[in-house]
Protein backbone atom coordinates (compact mmCIF):
# COMPACT_ATOMS: atom_id res chain seq x y z
CA UNK A 1 0.00 0.00 0.00
CA UNK A 2 1.69 3.06 -0.98
CA UNK A 3 2.03 5.39 1.53
CA UNK A 4 1.75 9.77 0.90
CA UNK A 5 3.18 12.42 3.44
CA UNK A 6 2.01 15.74 4.04
CA UNK A 7 0.51 16.73 0.17
CA UNK A 8 0.67 19.91 -0.63
CA UNK A 9 -2.45 19.21 -3.09
CA UNK A 10 -5.36 17.17 -4.20
CA UNK A 11 -3.66 14.65 -6.40
CA UNK A 12 -5.09 11.95 -9.01
CA UNK A 13 -4.11 8.30 -7.83
CA UNK A 14 -2.92 7.37 -11.02
CA UNK A 15 -2.61 3.15 -11.04
CA UNK A 16 -0.66 1.97 -13.71
CA UNK A 17 0.14 -1.91 -14.59
CA UNK A 18 -2.85 -2.65 -12.35
CA UNK A 19 -4.67 -5.82 -14.69
CA UNK A 20 -8.20 -6.65 -13.67
CA UNK A 21 -9.61 -8.86 -16.41
CA UNK A 22 -13.38 -8.58 -17.21
CA UNK A 23 -15.86 -9.51 -14.87
CA UNK A 24 -13.18 -9.21 -11.70
CA UNK A 25 -12.27 -6.19 -9.10
CA UNK A 26 -8.92 -5.30 -7.05
CA UNK A 27 -8.97 -2.82 -4.16
CA UNK A 28 -6.69 -0.26 -3.67
CA UNK A 29 -5.89 1.61 -0.09
CA UNK A 30 -3.79 4.92 0.30
CA UNK A 31 -2.71 5.96 3.47
CA UNK A 32 -2.66 10.11 3.71
CA UNK A 33 -0.68 11.29 6.65
CA UNK A 34 -1.71 14.52 6.37
CA UNK A 35 -0.25 18.19 8.21
CA UNK A 36 -2.18 21.52 9.18
CA UNK A 37 -3.56 21.46 5.57
CA UNK A 38 -5.41 18.19 4.59
CA UNK A 39 -5.41 16.96 1.26
CA UNK A 40 -6.42 14.09 -0.59
CA UNK A 41 -6.44 11.78 -3.08
CA UNK A 42 -9.64 12.92 -5.23
CA UNK A 43 -9.33 11.52 -8.47
CA UNK A 44 -8.52 8.30 -9.93
CA UNK A 45 -6.72 7.12 -13.59
CA UNK A 46 -6.42 3.67 -15.06
CA UNK A 47 -2.91 3.94 -16.87
CA UNK A 48 -3.31 7.07 -17.84
CA UNK A 49 -7.24 7.09 -18.70
CA UNK A 50 -9.55 8.99 -15.95
CA UNK A 51 -12.47 7.20 -14.25
CA UNK A 52 -15.68 8.60 -12.40
CA UNK A 53 -15.14 7.91 -8.40
CA UNK A 54 -18.44 7.06 -7.43
CA UNK A 55 -18.00 8.55 -3.65
CA UNK A 56 -19.58 6.85 -0.49
CA UNK A 57 -22.80 8.83 0.62
CA UNK A 58 -22.46 10.71 -3.48
CA UNK A 59 -19.91 13.72 -2.41
CA UNK A 60 -16.19 13.65 -2.31
CA UNK A 61 -14.77 13.60 0.84
CA UNK A 62 -12.13 16.28 2.91
CA UNK A 63 -8.83 15.52 4.37
CA UNK A 64 -8.53 15.43 8.28
CA UNK A 65 -5.94 17.73 9.40
CA UNK A 66 -2.83 16.01 11.26
CA UNK A 67 -4.81 12.83 10.65
CA UNK A 68 -4.26 9.77 8.92
CA UNK A 69 -6.43 9.21 6.51
CA UNK A 70 -7.41 5.83 4.86
CA UNK A 71 -8.36 6.10 1.18
CA UNK A 72 -9.53 3.23 -0.47
CA UNK A 73 -11.13 2.50 -3.68
CA UNK A 74 -13.09 -0.35 -4.97
CA UNK A 75 -12.37 -0.93 -8.95
CA UNK A 76 -14.81 -3.17 -10.88
CA UNK A 77 -14.08 -4.56 -14.65
CA UNK A 78 -17.41 -5.09 -15.96
CA UNK A 79 -16.14 -5.90 -19.65
CA UNK A 80 -14.19 -3.05 -20.25
CA UNK A 81 -16.11 -0.52 -18.47
CA UNK A 82 -14.54 0.37 -14.93
CA UNK A 83 -17.13 1.29 -11.74
CA UNK A 84 -15.06 2.74 -8.95
CA UNK A 85 -15.93 2.95 -5.66
CA UNK A 86 -14.47 5.70 -3.07
CA UNK A 87 -13.96 6.00 0.62
CA UNK A 88 -12.36 8.02 3.05
CA UNK A 89 -11.75 6.88 6.88
CA UNK A 90 -9.57 8.94 9.47
CA UNK A 91 -7.75 7.95 11.95
CA UNK A 92 -5.58 9.33 15.18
Amino acid sequence: FPSHDTPSANFTANLVNLTIGANTGAAVTLIVNQGVTPYIANAVSLSGTGQTVNWQNTTTPSGNANKKDVISFTILNNNGTYLVLGQLTSFG
